[in-house]
C-alpha cells in the first residue's frame, strides 16, 4: 500500500471536538429559537382571542348604535305626532318622552364611546404585537434554515472524514493481525 496520507479536514481528536462541539451549540441554538417561536406563537394566540372579545364588542356598540338610532327616529315621530296634535296634554306628554328620550340617548353614548376608544386603542397594541411576532417569525426561519445548512455540511465532513479515516485503519488493523500473527501472538481477532 502507498505510505501518502489521505488529506481531510478533522484528522484530530480537537477537530472532532470541536465539531461536535459546534453541533451541539448550533442544536442548544435552534432548541432556544424554537423555544422563543413557540412563545411567540401563544402570545398572538392570546392577542387574536383578546380581538375576538374585541369584535363581540364593537358588535354590541353597533348594536347600541341601532337602538339610539331607533330612538332618534322614535323622537322625530313623536315630534311629528305633537305638531298634528297641538292639545297641552299631549304637548306635555311628547316633551316628557322627547326628555326621556334624550336622556336614554346621552346614556347610552358614554358606554359606545368608551368602547370606541378601548377598540382603537387594543387594535393599534394588536397590530404592533402582530408585526412583532413576524418579524421574530421571519428571523427564526431564516436561523432555522441557516442551522440546516451547516447541520448538512458538519454532516458531509463528518462522513467525508470517517470514510478516509476507515482504510488507513483498516490497513493498521491488518498489519498489526499479521504482526502478531508472525510473532506467534494471537491477541487481536483478524477483522
Amino acid at each position: 500500500m502507498s505510505s501518502n496520507p489521505i488529506p481531510c479536514h478533522f484528522t484530530d481528536k480537537g477537530s472532532r471536538r470541536n465539531t461536535e462541539k459546534e453541533r451541539q451549540n448550533l442544536q442548544s441554538d435552534r432548541e432556544r429559537r424554537n423555544t422563543i417561536l413557540r412563545a411567540h406563537e401563544t402570545e398572538l394566540h392570546q392577542l387574536q382571542l383578546r380581538e375576538t372579545d374585541l369584535r363581540s364588542q364593537v358588535r354590541e356598540k353597533e348594536s347600541l348604535k341601532k337602538g339610539v338610532e331607533a330612538m332618534h327616529l322614535e323622537m322625530t315621530s313623536v315630534a311629528s305626532q305633537l305638531k298634528v296634535n297641538r292639545t297641552c296634554s299631549l304637548h306635555k306628554q311628547g316633551i316628557d318622552r322627547h326628555q326621556e328620550l334624550d336622556v336614554q340617548i346621552l346614556e347610552g353614548q358614554g358606554p359606545i364611546d368608551t368602547l370606541d376608544q378601548e377598540h382603537q386603542a387594543t387594535q393599534t397594541e394588536f397590530n404592533v404585537k402582530l408585526s412583532q411576532a413576524q418579524q421574530v417569525a421571519q428571523e427564526l426561519s431564516k436561523s432555522t434554515d441557516k442551522l440546516g445548512d451547516a447541520s448538512k455540511h458538519i454532516e458531509r465532513r463528518v462522513s467525508c472524514c470517517f470514510q478516509t479515516l476507515q482504510q488507513p485503519l483498516m490497513y493498521l488493523d491488518s498489519v498489526i493481525y499479521e504482526t502478531s500473527a508472525v510473532k506467534g501472538f494471537r491477541t487481536v481477532p483478524k477483522p
